[in-house]
């Protein structure tokens, strides 16, 4: 990769994100190639195993730029010995257009929901580090005062999947018509999924940004 970007006839070479190793290639190809190197880090400041690695921060400050997210990782990466100078801060966005309301009766008959039973969603990456082990057990005390709430879980099937179902395996039977699982969803589902649930819940342990709350 890094023999690739340093030939290729481009003016400024991007890259996002970290840990991942794709970005001190990109890095070592910019040097070679001659050509001024961004980062768009993504760091993830609680996340001290990902990312509070000495790499990382040398990586950054031989970069021309970096990319934050938030106010709070450009003061966090400061604090680290980056120049704040090379740090802009740009944020994340989303197309509100893609969310525009649809009605929740809408919503639920397209996704096969019930229209009369309240909803708690999480929409998002299935990770370990977004709280989703948390929702679950907090849904049991939930389902105690209010047992016809519905959790919703939706998003992509990754590495902690397996988990996931293990822990939902292991949740008493009268709960298994309180669970709704969308797994990889369509692009076009997800407003649906949006407005189809009443609360959202993402009790994500740490982020550079959580795009899904904005899209909430």
């Amino acid at each position: 990769m890094r023999n690739k970007i340093a030939v290729y006839p481009a003016d400024i070479v991007a890259s996002s994100s970290f840990p991942l190793l794709h970005m001190f290639d990109t890095l070592a190809g910019g040097r070679v190639g001659n050509k001024p190197v961004i980062f768009h880090g993504g760091i993830h400041p609680q996340d001290n195993w990902g990312f509070n690695r000495n790499n990382i921060f040398s990586a950054i400050k031989q970069a021309d730029g970096y990319l934050a997210n938030t106010e709070y990782e450009a003061n966090y990466l400061s604090k680290k010995g980056i120049d704040r100078q090379k740090i802009s801060i740009v944020g994340c966005g989303v197309y509100p257009e893609q969310f525009a309301p649809i009605s929740k009766e809408q919503a639920r008959t397209k996704l096969n929901l019930p229209q009369d039973k309240p909803i708690v969603g999480f929409i998002g990456q299935i990770g370990l580090h977004k709280g989703i082990d948390t929702l679950i057990k907090a849904m049991t005390d939930v389902w105690q005062d209010h047992p016809s709430t519905i959790l919703l879980i939706a998003g992509a099937r990754a590495m902690y999947s397996q988990q996931l179902d293990a822990m939902l395996s292991r949740l008493p039977a009268e709960y298994n018509n309180r669970l709704s699982l969308f797994y990889n969803f369509s692009e076009e589902e997800k407003p649906y999924l949006f407005n189809a649930i009443d609360i959202f819940a993402y009790p994500s342990g740490y982020e550079s940004f959580g795009i899904a709350y904005l899209e909430a």
